[in-house]
């Protein structure tokens, strides 16, 4: 075998390396990250994964007001991160509404899994939003973490990026890394059980 042809050989083979090897993530939120790299260790063939972070667009709007566009979101973040990977993720959280609730509305996250061809779709437990809260969001388009904070049960200007609304609203019971995690774990239901759906 030429030199040359030797040289395509070992570089196909680093590059299907790397896909084995490497997951996506399409966002730099700490939060979401951490949840990821927290999950992926309880999966025997996830455990040992390199883990990319990248910043892509979602493609829907910042404060998605419906589970049709946070699902929309969660997908094209994962498909916007397909690269060099053999799974990608996309995680986007919401407001879906609920007529039958008083609140009307409620905050749910999704995370799309990619694997180059189908999606599967995992989702967080739902909580209802305090109107005061969803006031400003509906009112004066403010985004949760904002709204929080002008409705006065937050201080914090970052508290999307750490235990989030639903931390406090549960006294840290459920945290916002820890919805996600759900949301991520309900969408490899697919990848540890293909055998079911075949």
């Amino acid at each position: 075998m030429s030199a040359e042809a030797l040289a395509k050989v070992e570089n196909t083979r680093s590059v299907m390396e790397l896909k084995i090897n490497n997951i996506n993530i399409g966002t730099l939120n700490k939060t979401k990250v951490d949840a990821l790299r927290e999950v992926v260790k309880d999966y025997d063939l996830l455990k040992d994964v390199s883990i990319q972070t990248l910043s892509v667009d979602s493609g829907v709007s910042g404060q998605p007001m419906s589970l049709n566009e946070i699902v929309l979101g969660a997908k094209n973040r994962a498909r916007h991160s397909w690269q060099e990977c053999f799974l990608s993720f996309g995680i986007e959280s919401g407001f879906m509404r609920v007529d039958s609730s008083e609140n009307e509305y409620a905050e749910i996250c999704c995370c799309a899994t990619y694997d180059g061809k189908e999606y599967h779709l995992g989702f967080s437990c739902g909580f209802e939003i305090p109107p005061k809260v969803m006031k400003y969001i509906l009112e004066d388009n403010k985004n949760l973490a904002e709204a929080a904070n002008l409705s006065g049960i937050s201080d914090d200007p970052d508290l999307g990026k750490k235990h989030g609304i639903i931390g406090i609203l549960t006294n840290n019971r459920i945290t916002r890394k820890d919805y996600t995690k759900q949301a991520i774990i309900t969408s490899l239901i697919h990848f540890e059980n293909k055998d079911i759906w075949e």
